[in-house]
């Protein structure tokens, strides 16, 4: 990772505070996801995030499970939990038994050393299963639920009629606890995309008064696109990237 000092002089914090502010005013019923993949766009988890939940954003994107883990140590030396998404799915996590506390404790050793500087825990590090084969790591030896899920559609994901036919398989009280991580094409096939999962996904799973259930990866190249606020008066939540959020690279 890079470290502040190397970064500080790249990176205004004012301007991811700026930023972040105006996709809140451009999204007012949206929640927000924060995408902080290849450490922050090279500006460090480290110099981006704490503005970020200084600011409130308490829901992240990464794309591995190594981020994923220096991000949540950060998030624990300062008492915050919130879910990290993590783009690349369970690839580089412990196989079945992700969660059970002692295999996640060998993994952390792994890198941060031992004794670790944090109790290890990784309910809230959340693989996005894009694969047939992610679907039956998730599920281990829980059974055939895939209860609290997060299942990627489009970009590295299940196609919309495969993710469709999943939903439509499972109990009710199941569909409406997975999440549909929607990564959206550029262009015409994106919005095409979005809306069909709006029409088609979406409301298989939707519960009144809570936030949908999509994490739908809006970067800056669909920013103006017609994501909407809520479907069915439900929250939607939204990405943002360096672009909108005001840590991308310099050109």
């Amino acid at each position: 990772m890079a470290t502040s000092g190397d970064t500080i002089e790249r990176v205004s914090r004012a301007a991811i505070a700026a930023g972040l502010a105006a996709v809140r005013a451009a999204r007012p019923r949206a929640v927000i996801g924060a995408d902080l993949s290849g450490d922050a766009a090279g500006a460090g988890i480290e110099t981006v995030a704490p503005v970020l939940l200084a600011d409130g954003c308490r829901r992240f994107f990464v794309q591995t499970v190594e981020e994923a883990l220096d991000l949540q140590r950060l998030l624990y030396s300062r008492c915050v939990e919130a879910p990290i998404r993590v783009l690349d799915g369970p690839e580089g996590m412990p196989a079945a038994e992700a969660f059970d506390v002692e295999r996640v404790a060998g993994a952390l050793k792994n890198f941060y050393g031992d004794p670790l500087p944090y109790s290890p825990d990784v309910a809230g590090i959340v693989p996005v299963l894009g694969r047939a084969g992610d679907l039956d790591w998730w599920r281990g030896d829980r059974g055939p639920s895939l209860e609290g899920a997060a299942i990627g559609v489009g970009e590295g994901g299940f196609a919309l009629a495969d993710a469709v036919a999943l939903a439509r398989a499972m109990p009710p009280a199941e569909r409406r606890s997975v999440e549909w991580v929607v990564r959206l094409p550029p262009g015409d096939a994106g919005a095409e995309l979005l809306a069909a999962v709006l029409a088609e996904l979406l409301p298989l799973g939707m519960v009144a008064g809570r936030t949908a259930p999509l994490g739908s990866l809006a970067d800056e190249a669909h920013w103006d696109a017609a994501i909407p606020d809520d479907v069915g008066g439900c929250p939607l939540e939204v990405r943002a990237g360096p672009e909108a959020l005001g840590f991308a690279p310099p050109r």
